[in-house]
């Protein structure tokens, strides 16, 4: 198991994928080829972020799951990570990290009420979008959403829209940073 701090610094700079050691997180599944990250510009937002009860959607590479404990670490609290695919061995066995693996939009039972942070990153599609926040947005006072650039994922944007202007969105401002396929914050 890496250490969070561990593994969230190796994303936080560019890695060469012939050492050694990145090679052997590759055939792990615990990076990619590229030893980059679309998501690399928004690490210390999320590290900094988390705290309390915090749900990730969408897991991968577990590079966004590395910033996020590490901010319940630093910050206290608990991360609870959902994916459709098996990632348990992520983070396994950490204290602070609970992986509960299927679709997310039946997973809404199997976490707490109350959400400091809900980071939206798994299903893309427009339904898949608005189905997440509806199902977890009400309870959270934080919601950031990866891949809202509108250039690249229309869908995605216009679903976190409709969210934000519904009457479920408990949030009162959204904002939109433009870089690594964009994030959407509603505070």
């Amino acid at each position: 198991m890496s250490a969070p701090i561990d593994m969230y610094n190796r994303y936080t700079v560019y890695t060469d994928p012939s050492i050694p050691e990145v090679a052997g997180e590759i055939r792990q599944g615990v990076r990619q080829p590229s030893g980059t990250t679309d998501i690399h510009d928004h690490l210390s937002r999320l590290r900094d972020a988390a705290r309390g009860n915090v749900v990730e959607i969408g897991v991968r590479y577990g590079v966004s799951t590395a910033a996020l404990l590490q901010g319940v670490v630093e910050n206290g609290g608990h991360l609870y990570s959902l994916d459709i695919s098996d990632c348990s061995p992520t983070f396994a066995g950490h204290p602070q990290w609970t992986f509960i693996q299927g679709n997310s939009s039946e997973l809404y039972p199997f976490v707490p009420n109350e959400i400091q942070l809900l980071f939206v990153d798994g299903d893309h599609s427009y339904e898949g979008v608005f189905a997440d926040l509806e199902a977890f947005g009400p309870r959270s006072k934080v919601i950031m959403a990866h891949d809202a650039n509108e250039h690249e994922n229309p869908q995605v944007l216009r679903a976190i829209e409709k969210y934000f202007l519904s009457g479920n969105c408990r949030q009162q401002s959204m904002t939109l940073i433009p870089e690594s396929h964009g994030l959407a914050i509603l505070e």
